[in-house]
């Protein structure tokens, strides 16, 4: 089914129907699954202890044909430690670590309106292959060794092509 032949509402917007989404691709028309918020990924100051000023972890493993729309990072417990100034998270890929996230202040103290949300373009990684989404945790002066405290969630929205 193609765009064109979705109802609109009065502005002219396309409705989606709740178990499909349609993408237009070259003059063809390629359904993918109904987009799936993940249950959030838990990850605590521990996660990013380094003898450095930042360390990549996994987050998941994006598989083969998967869109990663969007994501929110929050944190319950602002991150801290003996000399740290700062710290950042970022979201993307191993040599793009903001691609689809740029930094986000987990230093600040949190609160219920304290998240970053970032919707991406239809960023399909691989047709065939599995891609590493990490967050990159970022120290302003001192090693993220000396954090003690921290813990954040991060949500993923996702389709996959068919």
């Amino acid at each position: 089914m193609a765009f064109s032949s979705l109802p609109t509402r009065n502005n002219g917007d396309r409705i989606l129907r709740s178990w499909f989404n349609t993408i237009a691709t070259a003059g063809t028309a390629v359904e993918a699954q109904a987009s799936i918020w993940s249950a959030p990924y838990n990850l605590a100051f521990g996660d990013f202890s380094a003898a450095a000023l930042t360390k990549e972890v996994t987050l998941f493993s994006l598989a083969a044909k998967q869109i990663p729309e969007a994501f929110i990072i929050k944190h319950s417990t602002a991150f801290s430690g003996a000399s740290i100034s700062a710290l950042s998270m970022e979201i993307g890929i191993s040599g793009e670590n903001d691609r689809f996230l740029a930094a986000f202040d987990v230093f600040q103290t949190a609160g219920g309106t304290v998240f970053a949300a970032q919707a991406s373009t239809l960023d399909i990684q691989s047709f065939t292959g599995a891609t590493n989404i990490i967050i990159k945790a970022t120290s302003v002066g001192a090693n993220l060794s000396a954090l003690s405290a921290g813990v954040l969630d991060v949500w993923v929205k996702r389709s996959t092509l068919t």
